[in-house]
């Protein structure tokens, strides 16, 4: 049997690139939503059926080594990872009689390799994919605007100081000329200190953060959570990644309030900086002697710590530290804003991290056909017969069967129609059967949509499928326009009104309470699920 279920942490990169080359539009933060989400993540059937679920038909194989070159590109194929601990997936891009051109995790770059060399490293497991004009994603406009919109924020974000300390650095050179470069230097250095704490701190919350996990990871005696998680990691309960990034932070933000060219501030930071200077000794001897592992990002704080330190000397500040006591409220503030804000911050994304971890699971839990099938056993069953009533959509002899009892008026009801489409688009053994819970009484404004629908459906000359879209998709649910679209005789339309009698009658005998209800093979749909946590349940 083929081992489908051994993967690493970046199969959604694996497969947001492998979309990228069947040139298909689907933004990389609904992939990670709908792979992390599927009851067998991470796994290629959880690729393979996601895809499946935005248009792309695909098949997984074991192919001979021999036979690669023959498989078109691009294509997903499983590695050996003997050295990783386990077997993970790649994209091939490109493959010929002498070479293969694959993408490596590991490097995250495009490698071209050998074919002998690259029949070594794979299992021969691959991932086909063919696209059709309707792959996607229908919101891809509007999803890759949201990945945007947050992009410029973050870039916003990370280069708002650097552009401050440029210009001012910029400003000081003009004013005074070279006596501006040892403060500009210092100021480099707070805010290299100010990042490689937030690096810290950020792989405090996620050790398998890509952004530090490599330098965190980089031979034998090299391991930051050895350093980090232990007692040592903390003083008072608190965090000396977070510790740092404030007093970086705090330090570059009070210079650059004073000026570059101000003396007294840039003097003050360095003279705290030397009593700083004594976590250098404290923190190399415990990597040295106590956890014997090094973290090359603490090592980097405190090589930054003594530059500040000599620099210092090299200008000789050395006399004229000057403290007063508003100058110390000011930099003590500087020193507090970022404290709160980075501890804050921490707590938060911890507990968002958790909330997102329990939810996945939970996702998952609902979405795995066991436990569905376990949900569904105990809910309330159909009793009364569903014979001719409604309308059918799909194959009306297939096993599975989904009952839709629903209002057309009803907002809800409209926003799941395109779930309903999807289901029937990814199984062919699949059927969906519509009730309406409108009546004939004078006043009900529901029947004249219903019986609309349904006498079209009997004609069965109109495509009712699109008939319905164009119904739940009106912005104004306008029955005079849909009634001109798809004209219909009074006669027609009269004999309707036995059908809705018999579907208000069924809707009355089940006891339907709110639309949309619906029934799954015969047991109503659990409060928790919806009708897109049925995606992958029908699947062909």
């Amino acid at each position: 049997m083929i081992d489908l279920f051994k993967t690493t942490p970046s199969i959604v990169d694996i497969a947001s690139i492998f979309v990228n080359s069947l040139h298909v539009k689907i933004s990389r933060s609904t992939l990670q939503k709908e792979i992390e989400e599927h009851p067998f993540y991470p796994s290629l059937l959880s690729i393979s059926e996601v895809l499946s679920s935005f248009g792309i038909k695909n098949v997984t194989a074991k192919f001979d080594l021999n036979k690669i070159p023959d498989i078109p590109v691009p294509f997903l194929i499983q590695m050996k990872g003997e050295d990783r601990g386990g077997n993970f997936f790649s994209v091939v891009r490109k493959s010929d009689e002498n070479s293969v051109e694959y993408y490596e995790p590991d490097s995250r770059k495009w490698k071209i390799e050998d074919r002998p060399i690259f029949r070594e490293k794979c299992t021969g497991v691959v991932l086909r994919a063919q696209t059709r004009g309707n792959s996607g994603e229908k919101n891809y406009v509007k999803e890759i605007k949201k990945e945007n919109q947050a992009l410029y924020f973050q870039y916003f974000a990370a280069f708002i100081l650097p552009a401050i300390l440029l210009f001012q650095g910029v400003i000081g050179f003009i004013q005074i000329g070279s006596p501006i470069i040892i403060p500009f230097l210092l100021s480099i250095l707070l805010l290299a200190g100010s990042l490689i704490s937030f690096l810290l701190v950020w792989h405090d919350i996620d050790h398998f953060n890509p952004a530090t996990q490599a330098i965190c990871s980089a031979g034998k005696k090299v391991n930051c959570n050895a350093i980090l998680d232990s007692s040592g990691g903390k003083i008072f309960g608190i965090k000396w990644s977070i510790i740092g990034f404030s007093y970086f932070l705090g330090s570059l933000i009070f210079i650059l309030t004073g000026g570059l060219n101000n003396l007294q501030p840039l003097t003050m930071v360095w003279g705290l900086n030397l009593v700083a200077t004594l976590y250098v000794f404290y923190s190399v001897y415990y990597q040295w002697k106590v956890a014997k592992t090094w973290c090359p990002l603490c090592l980097t704080v405190q090589l930054i710590l003594v530059l500040i330190t000599l620099a210092g000397f090299v200008a000789g500040w050395y006399t004229t530290i000057d403290f007063n006591i508003p100058s110390l409220i000011q930099l003590l503030t500087s020193f507090v804003i970022p404290f709160i804000g980075a501890s804050m911050l921490y707590s938060a994304f911890i507990k968002a991290k958790e909330n997102r971890k329990g939810k996945l699971e939970f996702q998952r839990s609902k979405r795995n056909p066991d436990v569905l099938n376990q949900n569904l056993a105990q809910q309330k069953t159909i009793t009364e017969d569903l014979d001719g009533l409604g309308i059918v959509l799909g194959n009306p002899l297939s096993a599975n069967k989904i009952v839709k009892v629903c209002n057309p008026y009803c907002g809800p009801c409209a926003s799941v129609h395109d779930s309903i489409k999807e289901l029937l688009s990814n199984s062919d053994d699949l059927s969906i059967q519509i009730i309406f819970t409108a009546s004939n009484e004078n006043n009900d404004i529901r029947a004249l949509p219903v019986r609309h629908l349904l006498a079209l459906y009997e004609k069965g000359d109109v495509n009712i499928e699109q008939a319905l879209e164009d119904w739940y998709h009106a912005d104004i649910k306008d029955y005079p326009v849909f009634a001109s679209k798809y004209p219909l005789s009074d006669d027609m339309l009269s004999r309707q009104n036995q059908k809705i009698d018999s579907m208000r009658d069924w809707s009355n005998k089940t006891d339907i309470s709110f639309t949309p209800t619906f029934f799954v093979n015969g047991h109503q749909l659990p409060p928790d699920y919806t009708i897109s946590d049925l995606k992958y349940y029908f699947m062909d």
